[in-house]
């Protein structure tokens, strides 16, 4: 009697890593994405202007407000006082 073996594919990339694209965002990086948007609209400012607000690109604001770039906390510490 010959078993099959099924291979689990690991959610994991190559890397060993969580992807975006096999994983989808972290609930984290959604909540805190969706914080960072309501504060921006909030303050009335543009993605652009919080961009050079806290030095960074426009696209890496669009990034972190969808969950799919990871917010480095060193990025954001100084900017409630900006906005403040």
């Amino acid at each position: 009697m010959t078993r099959s073996i099924a291979r689990v594919r690991s959610t994991e990339g190559a890397s060993g890593r969580c992807t975006i694209v096999i994983d989808g965002p972290r609930p984290i990086d959604l909540y805190v994405g969706a914080r960072i948007r309501l504060q921006r609209i909030i303050h009335g400012t543009t993605e652009s202007g919080l961009a050079k607000l806290i030095g960074i690109s426009f696209r890496a604001v669009q990034k972190y407000e969808r969950g799919e770039n990871r917010v480095r906390q060193a990025g954001f510490m100084n900017s409630p006082r900006r906005w403040a």
